[in-house]
């Protein structure tokens, strides 16, 4: 809030000195509206003080003087803002004298508004002063009577005017409520603008339901407290105070409704409960507390519960079906509301209870699955390594026997190679990473049931064991699968690389085909000194160097 000074005290100023002057005339009269008063009155120009005009015309005020000779107008004074301005009459020349007549016009032309009314000292005048009051500079709302407050709180467009006096200040100025202080929670209303206003930030006025008109929260008025000189309280401020009693239940129903709609012809709310029910043109009336319209206003938004407003909504509906009126509508409704709350938070219990439970038994499910399908996924890789290793250990085995190229043994390693890559390929990114997915998908899915589980409970489930052992298990398979696929594809790829470039991984001593054995065969002598009939010389063209052999296999 802000506290200025000056502009209040000038307003005051200057709504003292033109009732002043209004009153110093015959046949005054005041009439007024919010920020707005009018004084008339019919003067002798004699008792017209220009500076006096002049002062109270500056800023929005506007003071008109009308000079007049035997109900005849011959001059038009307005004064406006900084300026002076002068409107002749047709008619001057048969109001006033020849020679007068010259004097008055060139007062006129002169735009001389003290020698006009110098001029003029013997005639009449009838003044009229508008005087505008500007809360944001002054800080408070003006009203004259305090009957016309009670009135616009009373009839259609109530809504509209209570807008109003709670934007820009905080202090409500009624100039006929003498020292009787009437204090609101967010608006204090007084007799005396001679005291500094409030100003009230702009950002503090509440939410439109509607999009149309601000409407003021009933906490803003009620509870009320009046503030007397003496013990007897007057009978206008006694109407004034039930008045706005009445307002603040309107408030808190119009808060309180589903739908609020703000029309040229009132002020309509709609309960929608079992069924519609709709209060067409809401007008306060006259109510000594609003206790019970409080409490249900304070019971609905305490924590912001938006199970309590929809149980109101079918309390409405119910309470009011009948004839729509809202005059002690708010204590079934409230006793009503608070039934069905209470019924309706022992099945929200139940609900919750039961999709913990769902929750956890479907996380520890999906959690007892993903460990399974890990150590599956790992026997699956050890056996298929175990397969192929027997395989190369097999094409290796061909190769020295010489059923297998070199050639032939580097391709077919090269493709085991391949296939352990595949192999890995499939286990890694399509098996283990669908396993991994199961168990994020738990924490994902766990936001899907904010509306019945807290952020505890939400927390308790991401954070098992049952969860985080299926993480661990996903994670050493991961490892156990990539250390299998990683040595056994480079053994293998070192393999066909050895085979591909003509060498030979085991060697050992060489293999030469067995030579057949030889046996000699020695003929006795004969007895005689004569060689035997198969020492005879041999046939012609053949010679004998030595004993005869005999080659052949054993």
């Amino acid at each position: 809030m802000t506290v200025t000074e000056s502009p209040s005290l000038l307003f005051d100023q200057t709504i003292t000195a033109a009732s002043s002057i209004a009153k110093s005339g015959s046949q005054s009269s005041t009439t007024s509206e919010l920020n707005s008063v009018r004084f008339e009155a019919d003067i002798p120009v004699e008792l017209v003080n220009v500076d006096d005009l002049e002062n109270i015309g500056k800023d929005e005020n506007e003071v008109t003087l009308e000079i007049r000779q035997d109900q005849t107008v011959i001059a038009r004074i307005v004064f406006s803002g900084s300026t002076t301005n002068i409107f002749p009459e047709e008619d001057l020349q048969d109001a006033v004298s020849r020679g007068r007549e010259e004097v008055i016009s060139q007062a006129i032309s002169n735009g001389d508004a003290v020698e006009l009314v110098e001029e003029c000292l013997d005639m009449k005048a009838h003044l009229s002063i508008s005087l505008r009051n500007d809360p944001s500079k002054t800080g408070f709302h003006y009203i004259e009577q305090i009957e016309y407050l009670i009135e616009k709180l009373s009839v259609t467009g109530w809504h509209k005017f209570v807008s109003t006096i709670f934007q820009s200040a905080g202090v409500l100025i009624v100039s006929d409520l003498g020292d009787t202080v009437i204090r609101l929670p967010e608006l204090e209303i007084r007799g005396a603008p001679d005291t500094p206003g409030r100003l009230r930030d702009l950002t503090e006025l509440p939410v439109s339901k509607d999009g149309d008109v601000d409407l003021p929260s009933p906490s803003w008025i009620s509870p009320i407290s009046v503030q007397l000189i003496d013990d007897s309280t007057p009978e206008s401020v006694e109407r004034l105070v039930k008045i706005l009693t009445g307002t603040s239940c309107c408030l808190a129903y119009a808060a309180l409704a589903d739908r609020v709609d703000s029309q040229a012809d009132g002020l309509s709310i709609t309960f929608s409960g079992s069924h519609i029910v709709s209060i067409a043109d809401l007008v306060p009336e006259a109510h000594s507390n609003a206790t019970a319209e409080m409490l249900l206003f304070d019971w609905a938004y305490s924590i912001g519960d938006t199970a309590k407003r929809e149980a109101i909504q079918q309390a409405a509906s119910w309470t009011l079906a009948e004839d729509g009126s809202l005059r002690g509508a708010a204590t079934p409704i409230y006793r009503t509301a608070r039934s069905l709350y209470d019924l309706s938070q022992r099945g929200a219990i139940a609900e919750a209870l039961a999709t913990r439970r769902t929750a956890r038994s479907s996380a520890i499910g999906i959690a007892l699955d993903s460990a399974k399908l890990a150590r599956e996924i790992v026997t699956k890789s050890v056996e298929r390594t175990v397969i192929q290793i027997g395989a190369a250990v097999g094409i290796v085995i061909a190769n020295a026997k010489d059923l297998l190229s070199n050639s032939a043994t580097a391709a077919l390693l090269f493709i085991l190679t391949l296939l352990m890559f595949l192999s890995w390929l499939v286990s890694y990114r399509l098996e283990l990473a669908s396993a991994s997915g199961a168990i994020e998908s738990v924490s994902i899915d766990l936001q899907e049931y904010r509306d019945s589980l807290s952020e505890d409970d939400i927390a308790a489930i991401r954070n098992m064991h049952t969860l985080a052992q299926a993480k661990m298990r996903i994670k050493s398979a991961k490892r156990t699968v990539a250390f299998l696929s990683v040595i056994f594809a480079a053994a293998f790829m070192l393999t066909s690389f050895y085979y591909a470039t003509g060498r030979v991984l085991f060697v050992g001593p060489p293999i030469t085909p067995p030579v057949p054995a030889s046996t000699t065969k020695v003929m006795p002598a004969s007895t005689n000194g004569l060689p035997s009939s198969s020492m005879q010389a041999p046939n012609r063209g053949s010679s004998v160097t030595g004993p005869a052999t005999i080659i052949g296999r054993p």
